[in-house]
């Protein structure tokens, strides 16, 4: 069962995306969420934080006696990679602005994020075992993970509109505390505290994204 609802959430959902994006005619905004995440994280970010794992010793000591420092480093930067891309794809690529192209680039960034991160290493490669507890909360928190993605997109489209920088840069912020208050608790709690945490991240998160999207419309 664990498994089944782990299939439905990384690759089932993401699918689903796709087809609601083709049905209304934002397939293009689907595609450049896709390779926002694709190219900021997976042919950037992680190669560059590889290199420093494997060349910096400086980072292997700051790992080892700062590792608050490290999680911050981790948590921003992350937020920081993605909502340029964001913010690049949507103001040079993506001729379609409205609520239905940012839900449709959201849906494909935290949909490929969720099947290159969790679905293909947790469902396809042979050495990893999980009870099924594992598989829900790993499904569980990329529900969450993909709202904030749909809930960032929002916020930097809201910001390409405008042509008010200030979206992104608020964008990066949240992107970069919603990590940062997840993995800091995970690693001094339990894991189901650190769910519980992101549970409330994302909604609070929801609750600003409705507000800019509001004011938009005002």
């Amino acid at each position: 069962m664990g498994k089944i609802f782990l299939i439905i959430v990384t690759i089932a959902i993401p699918a689903l995306g796709a087809v609601y994006a083709l049905y209304k005619k934002r397939l293009i905004p689907f595609i450049l969420g896709v390779l926002a995440f694709t190219i900021s994280q997976m042919l950037i970010r992680v190669p560059l934080l590889n290199w420093l794992s494997e060349n910096s010793s400086t980072y292997h000591v700051w790992n080892v006696t700062m590792p608050l420092l490290i999680i911050v480093l981790l948590a921003f930067s992350a937020g920081l990679f993605e909502e340029m891309a964001r913010w690049l794809a949507m103001k040079f690529a993506m001729k379609q602005r409205d609520l239905n192209a940012g839900l449709a680039f959201g849906i494909g960034h935290g949909g490929i994020e969720a099947l290159l991160i969790v679905g293909i290493p947790l469902l396809f490669a042979p050495n990893v075992m999980l009870n099924n507890a594992d598989y829900f909360i790993s499904g569980f928190e990329r529900i969450c993970a993909m709202i904030v993605h749909i809930c960032l997109s929002l916020i930097v489209l809201a910001g390409v509109k405008k042509r008010k920088f200030v979206y992104v840069l608020a964008s990066i912020l949240l992107h970069g505390i919603v990590n940062f208050a997840v993995t800091s608790v995970a690693m001094i709690s339990t894991i189901i505290i650190a769910e519980l945490v992101m549970l409330i991240a994302t909604v609070m998160l929801a609750v600003i994204t409705y507000f800019v999207v509001r004011a938009q419309k005002t």
